[in-house]
């Protein structure tokens, strides 16, 4: 998983910091506010022929163990699917912008008589449900962004399908270019939001190289209870993005 190492020897203070930010009412005013319109789809106007861009990337793979110790790689049967449900953006009447997606994802083996969790194909398909969410204002004719909470959630797709989870850990940052912000939180609960008590930064583009641009991630193990002791790993990245075209 993205900068493990990293996240763990900060864990404690980040533990601290949203204690603090989380009491803070100021980073909550979206939920106060009335919805104004809600745009379904990876394009959402914003004024001045602007455009927010955005973009999920899912990655469903055989982790390893509990603890993350790779104990055998995936049967080269299995298959990694999942499918983007739904991408949309709530725009409330203070300005905040909450951008989501909707993922499920799993796993199954077309080649076995019966399918990979013991129940049906599309069971197997999509056996845990991820939801990623990121709130943001935009400033400064858009040449501005603040982001002010991270937030979703995991969980089981079918009643009669159990999922384990566990190593959840949620990443977020600002992407600008100079001074970035950048946290990492470790849910307790399979529902999570943390306010990151950030304030404006520049609005830098999305470039891989650079390491640019708004990004959220959400990453978790999983597996369909009482089958086996392998983990998945199921990960989530949420890019957010400035254009002037929907067609550039």
């Amino acid at each position: 998983m993205k900068y493990k190492s990293v996240r763990k020897m900060i864990s404690v203070c980040l533990v601290v910091l949203f204690s603090m930010t989380f009491a803070c009412p100021v980073f909550a005013v979206s939920e106060e506010h009335d919805v104004v319109e809600v745009v379904s789809g990876s394009l959402v106007p914003v004024g001045d022929g602007q455009y927010i861009s955005v973009d999920s990337i899912v990655d469903v793979n055989c982790s390893g163990s509990a603890g993350g110790l790779i104990v055998q790689e995936m049967p080269s049967s299995y298959q990694p699917v999942y499918e983007i449900n739904n991408v949309e953006t709530v725009i409330y009447s203070d300005g905040a912008y909450e951008t989501s997606c909707d993922i499920t994802a799993g796993l199954y083996d077309p080649n076995a008589a019966v399918p990979y969790d013991s129940q049906s194909k599309s069971e197997s398909e999509s056996a845990i449900s991820g939801t990623l969410k990121l709130t943001y204002y935009l400033g400064s004719n858009n040449e501005e962004i603040k982001i002010t909470k991270v937030s979703g959630s995991w969980s089981q797709t079918y009643t009669n399908t159990g999922i384990d989870i566990q190593d959840m850990e949620v990443e977020v940052m600002d992407g600008t270019a100079w001074g970035m912000n950048h946290e990492v939180y470790y849910p307790e609960d399979r529902v999570f939001s943390f306010n990151t008590g950030w304030d404006y930064v520049l609005l830098y583009p999305n470039i891989a190289d650079a390491g640019t641009g708004p990004r959220a991630f959400s990453d978790c193990e999983w597996r369909i209870t009482g089958m086996g002791t392998n983990w998945y790993a199921f990960n989530i990245t949420l890019y957010l993005d400035i254009i002037s075209s929907p067609y550039a």
